[in-house]
């Protein structure tokens, strides 16, 4: 596997969260906590477990601390500047809320995604299917 050319330098910058649906489709985000609404190297996605990454077409929004797959070709990333989601795998992203949080994670079951952030919020968001 190969670096991702997330942005890198400061120790606000770089990889925060990886994640891959198969051992081959994978996606990774991360950016500047400190310059959380910058969308320049924040995301990369791979085809090829690693081996290349690609840029997005449309970035996420900003400074994304995870990224979950809720299916093969929809995924959600959060950060402290808002969520986003990506119904083409990665390749753009539409921002669903200016609202951050530092974590997101599928169930088990289902397709349900919680989030949690600071101050002890915890979201939960349904997909479009259920």
């Amino acid at each position: 596997m190969r670096p991702t050319p997330l942005i890198q330098g400061e120790s606000s910058t770089g990889a925060f969260s990886i994640a891959f649906s198969n051992d081959r489709r994978g996606i990774a985000v991360g950016g500047d906590y400190q310059k959380d609404t910058l969308r320049t190297n924040n995301c990369y996605f791979t085809k090829d477990g690693g081996a290349t990454w690609d840029a997005p077409v449309t970035p996420p929004f900003g400074f994304r601390s995870c990224v979950e797959y809720i299916r093969p070709q929809l995924l959600i990333a959060t950060g402290t500047s808002g969520t986003d989601i990506s119904e083409d795998g990665g390749i753009h992203w539409h921002n669903i809320s200016k609202e951050g949080y530092h974590v997101a994670r599928k169930a088990k079951k289902g397709e349900k995604v919680y989030l949690a952030g600071s101050g002890g919020r915890i979201a939960a968001l349904l997909s479009k299917q259920q």
